[in-house]
């Protein structure tokens, strides 16, 4: 892919899946199989090279529940000045521990709707994340689940990020009309990403309209993330970035068009750099 900017590019979101050095301990939602192929830092390394992505934000999935060694291993692989983790973290972590967790790359924890007091767990952390300039990752996909962070998550002392344009299908979405609800509030961000999880052929053009919005009205709090490796989508089977082929490649090839020229270095790197490495 040709180079977008001079700095550099960094992805705010993708997984790394490691099941030969680490045993996967996916939360019950989460259909994993043995079946399912890993996807090691070691693959990450392969994707960076081709797309020029010079920085990444390792952020926890559901394979490994709470078990955050796989991604403090990968950290390492992939080189710690310039690699981040959003892990899974829950309230009895000592603030020792969170100290420790922050000199090695930690920056903030994902909260899930799903996982019983996962929200909860949320507010507890939150005046320990502000102290240490972390945030919380949410991934809404119901326009009921969004409304409800609109009733609370403003209100948190520490820097909140919405996960995937919280699903939201296009500009019509309900779901869209509550998250410019949230990005009301200066402590939240949303990343332009995951836009393959909603969208149905015509290169994507709903989702990237969404992208569009909400870089316009909030350009210094969206970040870009590829979400690779796309948890097992057809989306995965392939990252091959020079072919016209509906593969990882094409994440790649729409960049330019998903985020335009003049927000480019904000989106790309100024904003990830403020959030994630300072």
């Amino acid at each position: 892919m040709a180079k977008l900017l001079e700095t550099g590019i960094c992805d705010t979101h993708h997984h790394i899946y490691n099941p030969k050095e680490f045993k996967m301990a996916p939360l019950p939602t989460f259909p994993w199989t043995d079946e399912m192929p890993g996807h090691p830092a070691e693959e990450y390394k392969e994707i960076q090279k081709k797309a020029g992505i010079t920085r990444n934000v390792i952020v926890a999935c559901s394979v490994y529940g709470f078990d955050i060694r796989s991604d403090l291993d990968a950290l390492v692989k992939l080189g710690s000045e310039d690699t981040r983790i959003i892990s899974l973290l829950t309230s009895d972590y000592s603030d020792e521990e969170l100290a420790d967790l922050h000199e090695k790359g930690v920056r903030g924890s994902r909260a899930f709707g799903f996982i019983p007091n996962g929200f909860e767990e949320a507010r507890k952390l939150a005046p320990r994340f502000a102290e240490l300039g972390w945030s919380l990752d949410f991934m809404p996909n119901t326009e009921e689940q969004t409304r409800e962070l609109n009733d609370w998550v403003t209100k948190l002392p520490c820097q909140v990020v919405i996960d995937h344009q919280a699903s939201a299908k296009s500009v019509d979405d309900p779901i869209f009309k509550e998250l410019n609800r949230l990005m009301k509030s200066e402590n939240v961000w949303v990343k332009s990403s995951g836009l393959f999880r909603v969208s149905e052929g015509d290169k994507w053009k709903d989702a990237l309209e969404v992208s569009h919005s909400l870089i316009r009205d909030y350009p210094d709090r969206v970040i870009w993330g590829t979400d690779w490796p796309f948890n097992w989508s057809p989306l995965s089977e392939k990252y091959n970035t020079d072919k016209d082929e509906y593969d990882a490649g094409l994440i790649f090839r729409m960049l330019p068009e998903q985020v335009d020229e003049k927000a480019r270095q904000k989106v790309l790197w100024d904003n990830p750099d403020r959030l994630y490495f300072q």
